[in-house]
């Protein structure tokens, strides 16, 4: 019964978001067609988190040891993690 209600609503959740591609494709009105894009969106990462929640997990796993790391091994690891979640580096 839970499987059938989270289909149901996987289904719902991606029948507003076709409707959300259409009123971006026809309604004249920007503004209004923004807000009504934002509010599907909202919806739609309640019905279905996974697929359109926002993604704010980071899977961290493995161990480091940095105590016999050089400055360069250092910043090569902080680089690499930086390339890999997409975050800024030092200013």
């Amino acid at each position: 019964m839970l499987d059938m209600l989270a289909r149901a609503r996987e289904e719902y959740a991606e029948s507003i978001v076709c409707e959300m591609r259409e009123i971006a494709e026809t309604v004249e009105d920007v503004h209004r067609a923004k807000l009504l894009c934002d509010n599907i969106k909202w919806e739609a990462s309640r019905l279905a988190p996974k697929k359109y929640g926002d993604r704010t997990a980071l899977d961290v796993s493995g161990d480091l040891n940095i105590s016999n790391m050089s400055d360069d091994e250092l910043n090569a690891k902080l680089a690499d993690f930086l390339a890999k979640t997409g975050a800024a580096g030092p200013a």
